[in-house]
């Protein structure tokens, strides 16, 4: 079920990740009110990842393999692409891009599936911890 504040939420949090992003390569040596704006964008979005994991946490994550395999070849497809485009064609690059879970190139995509991979014990500690707390109660 979608909750309409959580994903105005996560839309609000994607603008932020997207204006960071773009703002990365501005070069704040130009002026003090770059990287004075800089800064602050930074500031005012870093939040964006945080949030993502604790509107999924919230919900919780459900682990499907099928779908952190899709999501894998979606990632590799894109970098691939990405060093294509590049011109950085040379064999340890695109070797490179074809493990870009393993090798960490994208961070947050790695913490993404180490996080999925630990949901299961999550959600077994956090439905523990509920029926302990439930039980107390009663």
């Amino acid at each position: 079920m979608r909750k309409s504040n959580f994903e105005l939420l996560r839309l609000f949090c994607i603008f932020g990740i997207v204006v960071m992003h773009a703002m990365g390569n501005i070069d704040t040596s130009l002026s003090v009110w770059n990287t004075e704006s800089h800064i602050f964008v930074n500031a005012l979005f870093n939040t964006g990842v945080t949030c993502f994991i604790l509107i999924s946490g919230y919900f919780g994550i459900k682990f499907r393999l099928e779908k952190l395999i899709e999501m894998d070849f979606m990632v590799i497809f894109y970098t691939v692409a990405g060093v294509a485009v590049r011109g950085d064609l040379k064999a340890k690059e695109l070797i490179l891009a074809c493990f870009p879970i393993i090798t960490r190139h994208y961070w947050f995509i790695s913490c993404y599936f180490a996080l999925c991979f630990l949901a299961p014990l999550l959600n077994a500690l956090a439905e523990k911890i509920k029926k302990k707390i439930l039980k107390d109660c009663l």
